[in-house]
């Protein structure tokens, strides 16, 4: 019987496993943005649950924008994103504003927190991954352009002609923005 390091290792070295490596996360909006306790508390129940293969801690998808000061209410969700109060940066002077963070405090502080709980909470043979944001995507959002989504689910892009069916629109630039 392989456990579920071995089997996700030999994976990794290009080795032949008895199956795939099966995980699935998601977002716990409801749960993510209490602190570290409650978050840690779902994502075992989660795992505990289905009995994943590795985990892939999913922190909420707003906590980079809070580091630089982003505000959000947590009541008020479009999918995975909480309704910005307060965005980081709104305009090309505030760019100045993202600057080098320390990696061990607010936002940052409480995924180390939630880390180090997650790896006390799981039987070590259960692989753990932090979820990294892009940082383009980080830097959209700082900028209150949203990331997620395609042509064909804004109603913007589709009434000014856009084609969701051409990739180069999946990636065009925003210019609401400035």
């Amino acid at each position: 019987m392989w456990t579920k390091k071995e089997r996700f290792e030999a994976v990794l070295n290009h080795e032949l496993a008895d199956r795939p490596p099966v995980s699935a996360w998601r977002h716990f909006t409801e749960k993510e943005h209490s602190g570290a306790d409650l978050f840690v508390e779902t994502m075992l129940k989660w795992q505990n649950t289905y009995d994943w293969d590795y985990v892939k801690l999913q922190p909420r998808a707003s906590y980079y924008e809070e580091a630089w000061g982003g505000q959000f209410d947590y009541n008020d969700y479009e999918g995975v994103l909480p309704k910005v109060v307060k965005d980081p940066i709104s305009g090309v002077a505030d760019l100045e504003k993202i600057t080098v963070l320390p990696g061990d405090q607010g936002v940052f502080a409480e995924q180390i927190e939630v880390i180090q709980k997650m790896k006390a909470g799981l039987n070590e043979d259960i692989p753990m991954f932090q979820t990294m944001m892009c940082p383009t995507s980080v830097l959209q959002k700082l900028c209150a352009v949203n990331p997620i989504g395609r042509p064909d689910d804004d109603p913007d892009a589709r009434a000014a002609g856009a084609d969701p069916q051409d990739p180069a629109e999946h990636h065009r630039y925003d210019g609401r923005l400035f």
